[in-house]
């Protein structure tokens, strides 16, 4: 499998050669092709893999916090993002199918149906960040989703473009403010620490006092209400 992602990463679907990855496995062509049964059997394999493997890490977005504890949007997102950019065969081999896939009709369906999953399973997460934090979405988590998941494949593509680009950060500040700009205080739950949550998802700060009188003062006059 380790051969053919990066066989197809390296030069598509059109220029991998079947004949490589058997090379770079250890195996004949003959073995190969009575495993997958076809080239293109083999490169939906190794889509498929790269999706179960970004479903799988998504879950690092939920162990990005304590017990208890609200899940902290940016930090999780960039964790995500460095799994993308910390092995640049798998953006490579997302940029290739994308390049490819108008010559791949019959896959087609399959990557489509593959592609949904992995942004099923960030919707999913997206409205449990929401519910940590005491808020609610104010637009589909889905389509919320779909937006995060192109800004993330762009950012990792921008950094296989040009490796000095710091874009772990950058991504985490901009989910973060697309995730707070589409969700709001949810009145009907509380905040972690069962406080409700302010605007920005986090436990609000104590309301101003009123100003005292000053020493020597009327204490009978009415306290003047903060403009």
């Amino acid at each position: 499998m380790e051969a053919a992602v990066t066989e197809f990463g390296r030069h598509g679907y059109q220029g991998g050669r079947v004949e490589r990855i058997a090379a770079a496995a250890g195996v004949t062509t003959g073995a190969l092709y009575a495993h997958f049964g076809s080239k293109e059997d083999l490169f939906l394999t190794v889509y498929e893999e790269a999706v179960h493997r970004l479903v799988d890490e998504a879950e690092v977005l939920t162990y990005h916090r304590g017990k208890g504890e609200p899940v902290d949007v940016a930090v999780a997102s960039d964790a995500w993002l460095g799994w993308h950019t910390g092995d640049p065969r798998w953006i490579r081999l997302v940029a290739e199918l994308m390049l490819s896939i108008a010559d791949l009709p019959v896959l087609q369906p399959d990557i489509a149906g593959l592609r949904r999953q992995g942004r099923q399973k960030l919707a999913e997460w997206l409205s449990e960040a929401a519910e940590s934090q005491g808020r609610r979405l104010t637009v589909p988590a889905e389509e919320l989703a779909l937006h995060l998941h192109a800004l993330g494949i762009g950012m990792a593509l921008e950094h296989m473009t040009d490796p000095s680009l710091a874009v772990e950060g950058r991504f985490g500040r901009w989910v973060e403010a697309m995730f707070m700009h589409c969700s709001e205080p949810d009145p009907a739950r509380a905040a972690p620490d069962g406080h409700r949550a302010d605007g920005d998802g986090h436990r609000p700060a104590p309301a101003p006092r009123a100003a005292r009188p000053e020493a020597g003062a009327d204490a009978g006059a009415d306290a003047q209400p903060s403009p």
